[in-house]
């Protein structure tokens, strides 16, 4: 039953299972590299056993076992011989066991017992026949996988050690990797120090900039206050001023009425005068008439009682004349002097006052003046100040807005340089790990 047919070299398949007295199933095989078929677990084999060279042995405890062969013929030799080690152990550690024909199966005819026996003798010559000839097979397939053995052998030892040499590069690189992964994380350090350090700083400048910004806010309240303030003088005094240009112009007004006043008082003064000169021509006329009396008087004493009369009535009328002469000339000369001193006096005084307090007003109007000049030029003043003001809190608002941004870059900064640390400490840590399974693996594969 394990005759030749079972030890058949790569290029002679063993006939399908179907051809064995106990049907199987395979076992599920994955793909991969060395296992390029994938069989699912209890299907039936319908491929021919293409196995590799190799030993009786494996070859009965493959078939003891139940399994197909294709099970194995699609991976290396190391790898089967150590499962067929435990199937050996599974068996109880009976060894490997060729299962012989069992004695009912023995041949048996009419001759009786030496006809069986001959044919019984004939059957083990053949069976030991074909355990020779399985014998020598096993001998040219034990060299062969011998051969097989020593070519894996050297192929698993030039693997070995280029996993030895891959180890030592990745333990290089590990190191390498770990030293520079320390710089990083020293130079994260000092930089994350350094941001540190500069959020600080922003910080203080922070509270230095609304410090700042604070006392130029009551600055500009001040500035405010005092521009309120100087406003409303401002008004006041323009107020005054209008009052004081009312009062000037009423003054000019009195002034003018005044000089208009003064004139007609010249005026009348030239009239009066005109009537002194007229009353001295009619005294002149009065006294020329008054010679002409006296002399028709002296005209008449030369003549009767009518001319005496006319004498009388002359001297009347002549006494009349200069009692109206001397009244008129009095009243003249009282006039003129009156004229001339009561009203010339009063006039310049009026005048002198008028002009007195026109110039008062107008030395009040340019005092009033000036004031305004100065308060809208201390005005000017402030309000350029307001003006500088407000541009050194726009300034100090932008500055502190740049330095509260400053202070978010250095904390995304800060926290990049966390993110770049945690980054390094995980890169580490795989490296290492990587490292362990590089120097893990030669291990494993000598095992």
């Amino acid at each position: 039953m394990f005759g030749g047919s079972l030890l058949r070299s790569p290029q002679n398949p063993v006939p399908s299972h179907r051809s064995q007295q106990v049907p199987h199933v395979c076992r599920r095989i994955s793909a991969g590299p060395e296992r390029p078929v994938a069989q699912e677990e209890g299907t039936a084999c319908r491929k021919p056993w293409q196995h590799h060279v190799i030993s009786l042995a494996a070859v009965v405890a493959v078939t003891q076992a139940g399994l197909c062969g294709c099970s194995y013929a699609q991976t290396s030799v190391p790898s089967y011989e150590a499962e067929l080690q435990q199937l050996i152990k599974k068996r109880g550690g009976k060894g490997l066991q060729l299962d012989l024909p069992s004695p009912q199966n023995r041949f048996r005819t009419k001759e009786g017992q030496e006809g069986a026996r001959f044919k019984e003798l004939t059957s083990k010559l053949e069976q030991l026949s074909k355990q020779l000839e399985d014998s020598k097979q096993k001998v040219s397939s034990d060299e062969q996988s011998l051969q097989q053995a020593g070519s894996e052998k050297q192929a698993l030892q030039s693997t070995l050690q280029s996993l030895q040499d891959q180890a030592l590069r990745a333990a290089s690189e590990a190191s390498k990797a770990a030293d520079q992964a320390k710089q990083q994380r020293a130079d994260a350090a000092k930089a994350l120090a350094a941001a540190n350090t500069e959020l600080d700083r922003d910080r203080r400048q922070i509270e230095s900039l609304r410090a700042e910004s604070q006392k130029t806010q009551a600055e500009l309240a001040s500035m405010r206050s005092k521009a309120d303030n100087l406003r409303n003088s401002l008004l006041a005094t323009q107020r005054t001023l209008t009052a004081s240009q009312n009062a000037t112009q009423e003054l000019t007004g009195k002034a003018s009425n005044l000089e208009k006043q003064l004139a007609a008082e010249t005026a009348a003064e030239r009239e009066a005068s005109s009537n002194v000169d007229k009353l001295g021509q009619q005294l002149q006329s009065a006294k020329s008439e008054l010679s002409s009396i006296k002399q028709e008087l002296k005209q008449a004493q030369s003549s009767g009682r009518d001319q005496q009369q006319a004498l009388e009535r002359g001297q009347r009328e002549r006494q009349q004349l200069e009692e109206q002469l001397s009244g008129a000339e009095q009243k003249i000369s009282d006039l003129e002097g009156k004229s001339r001193d009561l009203q010339q006096q009063d006039l310049q005084k009026q005048l002198h006052a008028a002009q007195a307090e026109a110039s008062q007003m107008r030395d009040a109007s340019s005092t009033s003046q000036r004031k305004t000049d100065e308060a809208a030029r201390t005005i000017q003043t402030l309000e350029s100040s307001l003006v500088e003001a407000r541009k050194q809190a726009d300034a100090n608002t932008a500055e502190l807005s740049k330095v509260k941004q400053d202070a978010a870059n250095a904390s995304e900064a800060k926290q990049a340089a966390e993110a770049a640390v945690s980054e390094l400490r995980q890169r580490i840590a795989d490296t290492e790990r990587k490292a362990e399974e590089f120097a893990g693996a030669p291990e494993q594969q000598a095992q």
